[in-house]
């Protein structure tokens, strides 16, 4: 969904055509990826090996060891020259908003532009690693410290305009960041994750319902959102709820997923971070080849480069994972892994699906 909403700028539909909606609302696939995240934490902590803070450590590091290689690459290769790049460049590192943009959610991005989201995404990572100091009440501490940001600023010095979509704009872009009311999706990816953990492989008439219904509901949503007034309601619960059904299909043992879903699956990150480039490079190349000037690509140059734009991510993304992902962050977390504080669990490392 990303990825078209991405590739957008180069099909020749109008956003008032019937498949033009579905098109502009991809953005709203980040916010199923916020979901999603919340769901794969609470399902990575609950099947852990490990216990206590080496639990918290444990989570933060196999996270970190699945982002930062690829990311860092990445965003050094568009680091530029100037010393404001560098800056830049230093703080996407960090994980920090550049601040270029006051409008929130993404408040300047980052060097890779859409690198904003994993800024939340890092923010969500250490709010969970401290909650193991709260031992069985982790996700309590979790969900207050996110609530509370995102409910207090607005309590205290009043709701700005467009404060459901944008959130605020404070000087300081990383606690404009973590105030954003967008922060609330990794809660209901949480709550999924706790619905997951308690389904059984049996379903009755009214999941089969419910599944029909939230596929339904999900796809007319993206025609026509049923509340467009805060993301949450407008896109993450709606993702949160085909999300439950297709968990549900999967513990009935009702879905097969076909092995292409798979492997788009296993590059996903790679997809993530390669296909706004790709899109970038093609465009400029046909801008200058074609003489676009602002003009709409006719329909078959446009589809051709869309075609194009997405063989070419599905190429290079398969060689970042390969080649990065899976041997170089794979060497990165297991370094990270080998340190002394899990050795005495290390021969359990096995029993423990991988995310």
């Amino acid at each position: 969904m990303v990825v078209v909403f991405h590739f957008r700028e180069v099909l020749p539909l109008s956003y008032d055509t019937f498949i033009g909606h579905f098109i502009i609302r991809g953005y709203s696939g980040v916010d199923m990826f916020f979901v999603i995240s919340g769901f794969i934490a609470y399902y990575t902590v609950e099947n852990s090996v490990y216990t206590g803070t080496r639990q918290g450590i444990y989570y933060f590091f196999k996270r970190i060891a699945k982002i930062i290689p690829l990311y860092f690459i990445f965003t050094l290769l568009s680091s530029g020259h100037t010393l404001d790049s560098f800056y830049q460049t230093l703080k996407s590192l960090m994980f920090i908003p550049l601040g270029l943009g006051r409008e929130g959610p993404m408040y300047g991005g980052a060097r890779v532009s859409q690198g904003w989201t994993l800024n939340y995404e890092m923010y969500f990572y250490l709010v969970v690693t401290l909650s193991f100091f709260f031992g069985k009440f982790k996700w309590w501490f979790t969900s207050i410290t996110i609530v509370s940001f995102v409910v207090i600023p607005p309590c205290v010095i009043g709701m700005p305009k467009n404060y459901a979509f944008e959130g605020f704009n404070f000087d300081n872009q990383y606690l404009s960041m973590i105030t954003n009311p967008i922060n609330i999706e990794f809660l209901i990816g949480i709550l999924v994750g706790f619905a997951h953990s308690r389904m059984n492989d049996k379903a009755n008439k009214a999941w089969y319902v419910l599944i029909i219904l939230s596929t339904i509901g999900y796809i007319a949503n993206l025609y026509s959102p049923f509340n467009f007034s805060f993301r949450a309601t407008a896109w993450a619960i709606p993702a949160a709820l085909i999300i439950v059904s297709f968990l549900k299909l999967e513990k009935t043992h009702k879905i097969k997923i076909p092995n292409i879903l798979i492997e788009t699956g296993n590059r996903s990150f790679s997809i993530y971070l390669v296909h706004a480039g790709v899109i970038g490079l093609i465009t400029k190349i046909a801008d200058h080849s074609f003489h676009k000037g602002g003009q709409e690509y006719h329909f078959m140059l446009g589809i051709s480069l869309f075609a194009i734009a997405f063989a070419i991510t599905w190429f290079i993304s398969g060689l970042t994972y390969n080649y990065i992902e899976r041997k170089v962050s794979s060497k990165f977390r297991n370094w990270l892994l080998s340190r002394d504080i899990f050795k005495a669990n290390v021969h359990h490392e096995s029993k423990l699906k991988a995310l």
